[in-house]
Protein backbone atom coordinates (compact mmCIF):
# COMPACT_ATOMS: atom_id res chain seq x y z
CA UNK A 1 0.00 0.00 0.00
CA UNK A 2 2.97 2.29 0.47
CA UNK A 3 1.95 3.21 4.01
CA UNK A 4 4.86 3.92 6.34
CA UNK A 5 3.21 5.21 9.51
CA UNK A 6 2.17 3.15 12.58
CA UNK A 7 -1.44 3.56 11.44
CA UNK A 8 -0.74 1.56 8.27
CA UNK A 9 0.74 -1.26 10.33
CA UNK A 10 -2.30 -1.29 12.62
CA UNK A 11 -4.62 -1.31 9.59
CA UNK A 12 -2.77 -4.29 8.12
CA UNK A 13 -3.12 -6.14 11.42
CA UNK A 14 -6.86 -5.43 11.56
CA UNK A 15 -7.36 -6.68 8.01
CA UNK A 16 -5.49 -9.91 8.77
CA UNK A 17 -7.55 -10.36 11.94
CA UNK A 18 -10.76 -9.90 9.95
CA UNK A 19 -9.61 -12.50 7.43
CA UNK A 20 -8.85 -14.98 10.20
CA UNK A 21 -12.17 -14.38 11.99
CA UNK A 22 -14.59 -14.58 9.07
CA UNK A 23 -13.47 -12.99 5.84
CA UNK A 24 -11.56 -16.05 4.71
CA UNK A 25 -13.89 -16.74 1.76
CA UNK A 26 -13.08 -13.30 0.35
CA UNK A 27 -9.36 -13.97 0.65
CA UNK A 28 -9.80 -17.20 -1.31
CA UNK A 29 -10.59 -15.12 -4.40
CA UNK A 30 -7.14 -13.52 -4.35
CA UNK A 31 -4.98 -15.26 -7.01
CA UNK A 32 -2.06 -17.26 -5.63
CA UNK A 33 0.25 -15.41 -8.02
CA UNK A 34 -0.66 -12.14 -6.31
CA UNK A 35 -0.05 -13.61 -2.85
CA UNK A 36 3.27 -15.02 -4.04
CA UNK A 37 4.28 -11.61 -5.35
CA UNK A 38 3.41 -9.98 -2.02
CA UNK A 39 5.40 -12.64 -0.18
CA UNK A 40 8.45 -12.08 -2.38
CA UNK A 41 8.21 -8.29 -1.91
CA UNK A 42 7.95 -8.62 1.87
CA UNK A 43 10.85 -11.07 1.93
CA UNK A 44 13.06 -8.74 -0.10
CA UNK A 45 12.17 -5.75 2.10
CA UNK A 46 13.14 -7.47 5.37
CA UNK A 47 16.60 -8.42 4.10
CA UNK A 48 19.31 -6.21 5.57
CA UNK A 49 21.16 -5.52 2.32
CA UNK A 50 23.59 -3.16 4.04
CA UNK A 51 24.70 -5.95 6.38
CA UNK A 52 25.05 -8.43 3.53
CA UNK A 53 27.51 -6.09 1.82
CA UNK A 54 29.77 -6.34 4.88
CA UNK A 55 29.08 -9.96 5.80
CA UNK A 56 32.74 -10.90 5.26
CA UNK A 57 33.86 -8.32 7.82
CA UNK A 58 31.03 -9.05 10.30
CA UNK A 59 31.73 -11.01 13.51
CA UNK A 60 31.70 -14.76 12.93
CA UNK A 61 29.13 -15.35 15.65
CA UNK A 62 26.67 -12.94 14.03
CA UNK A 63 27.17 -14.49 10.60
CA UNK A 64 26.73 -17.99 12.06
CA UNK A 65 23.41 -17.03 13.66
CA UNK A 66 22.22 -15.50 10.40
CA UNK A 67 23.18 -18.65 8.47
CA UNK A 68 21.42 -20.90 10.99
CA UNK A 69 18.24 -18.82 10.82
CA UNK A 70 18.28 -18.90 7.01
CA UNK A 71 18.78 -22.68 7.03
CA UNK A 72 15.99 -23.18 9.57
CA UNK A 73 13.66 -21.04 7.45
CA UNK A 74 14.24 -23.28 4.44
CA UNK A 75 14.42 -26.65 6.21
CA UNK A 76 11.75 -26.08 8.87
CA UNK A 77 9.55 -22.99 8.97
CA UNK A 78 9.74 -19.28 9.70
CA UNK A 79 8.36 -19.54 13.25
CA UNK A 80 10.97 -22.13 14.23
CA UNK A 81 13.72 -20.08 12.59
CA UNK A 82 12.75 -16.94 14.51
CA UNK A 83 12.64 -18.86 17.80
CA UNK A 84 16.06 -20.44 17.23
CA UNK A 85 17.49 -17.07 16.19
CA UNK A 86 16.21 -15.37 19.33
CA UNK A 87 17.69 -18.08 21.57
CA UNK A 88 21.09 -17.99 19.85
CA UNK A 89 21.19 -14.18 19.87
CA UNK A 90 20.29 -14.13 23.57
CA UNK A 91 23.06 -16.60 24.43
CA UNK A 92 25.57 -14.56 22.42
CA UNK A 93 24.46 -11.34 24.13
CA UNK A 94 24.84 -12.88 27.60
CA UNK A 95 28.32 -14.15 26.70
CA UNK A 96 29.45 -10.74 25.47
CA UNK A 97 28.01 -8.98 28.52
CA UNK A 98 29.78 -11.45 30.82
CA UNK A 99 33.09 -10.76 29.09
CA UNK A 100 32.52 -7.01 29.44
CA UNK A 101 31.66 -7.33 33.14
CA UNK A 102 34.81 -9.36 33.78
CA UNK A 103 36.85 -6.70 31.99
CA UNK A 104 35.35 -4.05 34.28
CA UNK A 105 36.46 -5.96 37.38
CA UNK A 106 39.77 -4.57 38.67
CA UNK A 107 41.82 -6.26 41.39
CA UNK A 108 44.15 -3.66 42.89
CA UNK A 109 46.85 -4.38 45.45
CA UNK A 110 49.17 -1.43 44.89
CA UNK A 111 50.19 1.20 42.35
CA UNK A 112 48.94 0.28 38.86
CA UNK A 113 48.59 2.28 35.63
CA UNK A 114 45.16 3.71 34.78
CA UNK A 115 43.92 3.09 38.29
CA UNK A 116 40.41 4.27 39.21
CA UNK A 117 41.79 5.46 42.57
CA UNK A 118 42.53 9.05 43.46
CA UNK A 119 46.06 9.97 44.49
CA UNK A 120 45.06 9.99 48.16
CA UNK A 121 43.37 6.60 47.90
CA UNK A 122 46.36 5.16 46.06
CA UNK A 123 48.68 6.50 48.76
CA UNK A 124 46.71 4.76 51.51
CA UNK A 125 46.71 1.50 49.57
CA UNK A 126 50.39 1.88 48.72
CA UNK A 127 51.40 2.25 52.38
CA UNK A 128 49.88 -1.16 53.04
CA UNK A 129 50.73 -2.85 49.77
CA UNK A 130 50.42 -6.60 50.07
CA UNK A 131 48.07 -6.36 53.05
CA UNK A 132 44.99 -4.72 51.48
CA UNK A 133 43.35 -5.94 48.29
CA UNK A 134 40.76 -3.74 46.58
CA UNK A 135 38.16 -5.29 44.26
CA UNK A 136 36.68 -2.54 42.08
CA UNK A 137 33.71 -3.40 39.84
CA UNK A 138 32.54 -0.82 37.31
CA UNK A 139 29.24 -1.65 35.63
CA UNK A 140 26.31 -4.03 36.13
CA UNK A 141 26.74 -7.46 37.69
CA UNK A 142 24.72 -10.32 36.21
CA UNK A 143 24.48 -14.09 36.31
CA UNK A 144 26.61 -14.39 33.18
CA UNK A 145 29.82 -13.34 34.94
CA UNK A 146 29.04 -14.15 38.59
CA UNK A 147 30.88 -17.47 38.86
CA UNK A 148 33.81 -16.27 36.75
CA UNK A 149 34.30 -13.30 39.10
CA UNK A 150 34.61 -15.64 42.09
CA UNK A 151 36.97 -17.93 40.18
CA UNK A 152 39.12 -14.95 39.26
CA UNK A 153 39.48 -14.04 42.92
CA UNK A 154 40.32 -17.63 43.82
CA UNK A 155 43.15 -17.45 41.30
CA UNK A 156 44.77 -14.36 42.87
CA UNK A 157 48.31 -15.19 43.95
CA UNK A 158 49.26 -14.71 47.62
CA UNK A 159 45.59 -14.33 48.57
CA UNK A 160 46.31 -15.55 52.11
CA UNK A 161 48.77 -12.70 52.67
CA UNK A 162 46.05 -10.04 52.56
CA UNK A 163 44.54 -9.00 55.87
CA UNK A 164 41.68 -6.88 54.48
CA UNK A 165 39.48 -7.27 51.40
CA UNK A 166 37.82 -4.04 50.22
CA UNK A 167 34.87 -4.72 47.91
CA UNK A 168 34.00 -1.57 45.95
CA UNK A 169 30.46 -1.67 44.52
CA UNK A 170 30.02 2.09 44.26
CA UNK A 171 30.08 1.98 40.43
CA UNK A 172 27.65 -0.95 40.11
CA UNK A 173 24.23 0.35 38.93
CA UNK A 174 22.36 -2.98 38.99
CA UNK A 175 22.83 -6.52 40.25
CA UNK A 176 20.76 -9.66 39.84
CA UNK A 177 20.15 -12.49 42.29
CA UNK A 178 22.91 -14.77 41.03
CA UNK A 179 25.49 -11.98 41.13
CA UNK A 180 24.33 -11.07 44.66
CA UNK A 181 25.04 -14.65 45.73
CA UNK A 182 28.48 -14.27 44.14
CA UNK A 183 29.05 -11.30 46.46
CA UNK A 184 28.03 -13.59 49.32
CA UNK A 185 30.63 -16.12 48.13
CA UNK A 186 33.27 -13.37 48.19
CA UNK A 187 32.33 -12.55 51.78
CA UNK A 188 32.53 -16.21 52.82
CA UNK A 189 35.84 -16.53 50.99
CA UNK A 190 37.30 -13.69 53.06
CA UNK A 191 35.90 -15.19 56.27
CA UNK A 192 37.40 -18.60 55.51
CA UNK A 193 40.85 -16.99 55.30
CA UNK A 194 40.34 -14.95 58.50
CA UNK A 195 40.32 -11.73 56.50
CA UNK A 196 38.36 -8.57 57.25
CA UNK A 197 35.91 -7.50 54.55
CA UNK A 198 35.02 -3.84 54.03
CA UNK A 199 32.19 -2.85 51.69
CA UNK A 200 32.19 0.41 49.74
CA UNK A 201 29.07 2.35 48.77
CA UNK A 202 26.12 0.89 46.92
CA UNK A 203 23.36 2.41 44.85
CA UNK A 204 19.79 1.89 46.03
CA UNK A 205 18.99 -0.80 43.45
CA UNK A 206 22.00 -2.84 44.54
CA UNK A 207 21.25 -2.33 48.24
CA UNK A 208 17.67 -3.55 47.80
CA UNK A 209 18.79 -6.80 46.16
CA UNK A 210 21.55 -7.53 48.69
CA UNK A 211 19.27 -6.74 51.62
CA UNK A 212 16.49 -8.88 50.19
CA UNK A 213 18.79 -11.89 49.93
CA UNK A 214 20.31 -11.32 53.36
CA UNK A 215 23.82 -10.70 52.02
CA UNK A 216 24.34 -7.42 53.90
CA UNK A 217 23.76 -9.18 57.22
CA UNK A 218 27.05 -10.98 56.66
CA UNK A 219 29.00 -7.69 56.67
CA UNK A 220 30.09 -6.77 60.23
CA UNK A 221 28.75 -3.48 61.66
CA UNK A 222 30.96 -0.53 60.80
CA UNK A 223 32.49 -2.31 57.80
CA UNK A 224 30.30 -0.55 55.24
CA UNK A 225 31.40 2.92 54.04
CA UNK A 226 29.90 5.36 51.58
CA UNK A 227 33.24 6.52 50.18
CA UNK A 228 36.22 4.49 49.01
CA UNK A 229 38.67 6.70 50.88
CA UNK A 230 36.90 6.09 54.20
CA UNK A 231 36.88 2.37 53.47
CA UNK A 232 40.61 2.36 52.75
CA UNK A 233 41.36 4.30 55.94
CA UNK A 234 39.29 1.77 57.86
CA UNK A 235 41.17 -1.06 56.15
CA UNK A 236 44.47 0.56 57.11
CA UNK A 237 43.39 0.69 60.76
CA UNK A 238 42.41 -2.97 60.62
CA UNK A 239 45.83 -3.86 59.20
CA UNK A 240 47.57 -1.87 61.93
CA UNK A 241 45.50 -3.48 64.67
CA UNK A 242 46.12 -6.97 63.31
CA UNK A 243 49.88 -6.34 63.26
CA UNK A 244 49.94 -4.94 66.80
CA UNK A 245 47.89 -7.86 68.12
Amino acid sequence: TGGRTPISGALHALILLAVLLGLGPLAERIPLAVLAGILVKVGVDIIDWRLLKHVVQAPRADVTIMAVVCAMTVLADLIMAVAVGLVLASVLFVKRMAELELTNMRIITGQIPESPLTSEEAAVLGRHEGRIILIHIDGPMSFGSAKDMVRRLEGVSRWNSFAVVVLDLSAVPTIDGTAALAVEDMIHMAESHQQHLVLVGMQSAVTDVLEGLGVLRLVPPGHHHASRLDALHHAARLVTSSVSS
